[in-house]
């Protein structure tokens, strides 16, 4: 099957979707949140309007303008990585008007939510200290695009005009022919060596599961599930590069901050270099 490569405009719009289904995941966990500062309000005999309660929704929303920025960010990241889109000069642009443009309406509607209960106490405080946490959801997107753009802007650009054929897909193996017929084979041999420290980076970072969720880039389930994908593809004879590498590198990003995890951090990245090079990525 023959496959035209993606643009960078195509790319975006897809990433946009998988944002848009990712924030509808998180109202759901917002609403429950909201719920649960509305019933303790309500426990403690308190008016619906006061402001103990504007202050809870207050830190609610700085909180989620943050996450969802990272959220965003890693969405557009992760499809872009995974479709192999090259560095180009409108990418950083763009990436950037994407994120703050989210970033923005999540703002906006945060704030009419805390409109309905700032009109009768006036504490435009509360305004300003949202606005703060919109900035610095910005600042820290345009930082984290731009060094993912400089990631980018290091590799080799694909042949544009080349195409890219998929064959022999299974679970445990996949073929990639690149270009003029050159062929990449996704699964590769893993040694004693590198099985037994990656393993060890993973139990790692499984013992300090809660450390890495409070980062926020990277949600319990998500972790478990890439835990656990990579130690089954380290089970294998012969891993999917693609894929354990994948995993690993996401794996390395979310604890990157981690001082205590700095070991694995090294053997995660190291190894999904290692990994996706021997691909060509």
């Amino acid at each position: 099957m023959e496959l035209k490569p993606p643009t960078l405009d195509k790319a975006i719009e897809l990433g946009r979707k998988a944002i848009e289904l990712k924030c509808e995941e998180e109202n759901r966990s917002l609403k429950k949140r909201e719920d649960e500062v509305f019933a303790d309000n309500a426990r403690r005999g308190w008016p619906p309007n006061n402001p103990p309660i504007l202050g809870k929704l207050l830190e609610i929303y700085k909180s989620e303008l943050s996450g969802r920025g990272e959220m965003a960010y890693a969405q557009l990241r992760a499809l872009l990585e995974r479709l192999q889109i090259s560095f180009s000069d409108e990418l950083e642009s763009k990436l950037e008007a994407e994120v703050i443009q989210f970033l923005d309406l999540q703002h906006t509607i945060f704030r009419n939510k805390l409109s309905h209960f700032n009109k009768p106490f006036r504490f435009p405080e509360s305004m300003l200290s949202l606005e703060d946490a919109l900035l610095f959801a910005r600042r820290k997107a345009k930082n984290e695009i731009g060094a993912f753009v400089e990631e980018l802007r290091a590799v080799p650009a694909l042949n544009p005009t080349s195409s890219v054929t998929i064959k022999n897909v299974t679970n445990s193996n996949i073929a990639v022919v690149a270009g003029h017929g050159s062929s990449i084979d996704a699964s590769q041999e893993v040694t004693l060596e590198m099985r037994t420290q990656v393993i060890a980076a993973l139990d790692a970072v499984a013992a300090n599961a809660d450390e890495v969720v409070a980062q926020g880039k990277i949600d319990r389930q998500e972790l478990h599930d890439c835990l656990t994908a990579s130690k089954r593809e380290l089970e294998k004879p012969k891993p999917n590069s693609l894929k354990l590498g994948g995993i690993l590198a996401a794996l390395a990003k979310a604890i990157q901050t981690i001082g205590s995890l700095k070991p694995a951090y090294e053997t995660l990245k190291d190894y999904a270099k290692q990994l996706l090079s021997g691909l060509g990525i």
